[in-house]
C-alpha cells in the first residue's frame, strides 16, 4: 500500500484543499502511479497543468503544500525516498551518498536510474556535473508526471564532450 497526502495552504480553485491519495498495491515500485493520480486530479480539476506551479522550481520554491508520503513496505529502499521526498528540508539540496546509509544492500547507481525512471528528479554527478562526485540531489517533493519526462539525460563520467574536463590540467597546460 502507497499513501500520498497533500495539504494545500489555500483551497485550488475554491474546491479542495487536501488530497488523500491510498494506492492498494503490493509493488512498493507503483508509487509513481499514485502521483500521475495526483497530477492528473490537479490537471482536471482546476487551471494547473500538475503539481509543479504549485511547488515553483526546485531552485526558488514557493511550495503551496505539503506532503506526506508513505507505504507499507518501509524496509524498501523506495520507501525511505519517499519520506525523505516529504522533508523540504532535504529536497532542492546536495547531500552525500551516506546520508542514505540506513537504506541497506542498495546500488545506489542502480537505485537513481530506477527512481529517475520512475519520474523523480534526482540528480547526480553523472546528471549534472555541478554536483560532486559521492553526492546526490532531489529537486522536488513528487514524481514528474509520466507523460512529462524532461530531466537531464545519463551521461557516464568520461563520456561528456565538455564536463570531463579537468580545469586544473587546462590551466597547468596553459602556463607552461
Amino acid at each position: 500500500m502507497i499513501n500520498i497526502n497533500l495539504f494545500f495552504n489555500d483551497f485550488i480553485s475554491q474546491k479542495f484543499n487536501k488530497i488523500c491519495c491510498e494506492l492498494q498495491t503490493d509493488d512498493i515500485l507503483d508509487f509513481n502511479i499514485a502521483w500521475d493520480f495526483i497530477h492528473d486530479l490537479i490537471n482536471y480539476s482546476c487551471s494547473y497543468e500538475n503539481l509543479q506551479p504549485l511547488y515553483g522550481h526546485f531552485t526558488e520554491p514557493y511550495p503551496k503544500f505539503t506532503v506526506d508520503a508513505y507505504s507499507n513496505q518501509n524496509e524498501h529502499a523506495i520507501s525511505f525516498i519517499m519520506k525523505k521526498m516529504s522533508d523540504y528540508s532535504f529536497i532542492g539540496k546536495t547531500h552525500r551518498y551516506e546520508e542514505l546509509s540506513e537504506i541497506n544492500d542498495i546500488n545506489f547507481i542502480e537505485l537513481v536510474k530506477l527512481l529517475r525512471d520512475k519520474g523523480v528528479d534526482i540528480r547526480i554527478h553523472e546528471t549534472n556535473r555541478t554536483i560532486p562526485k559521492d553526492h546526490f540531489k532531489i529537486c522536488y517533493p513528487f514524481c514528474t508526471p509520466s507523460w512529462q519526462k524532461t530531466y537531464t539525460t545519463w551521461t557516464d563520467v568520461g563520456n561528456h564532450k565538455t564536463s570531463d574536463i579537468d580545469i586544473k590540467q587546462i590551466m597547468s597546460f596553459r602556463s607552461q
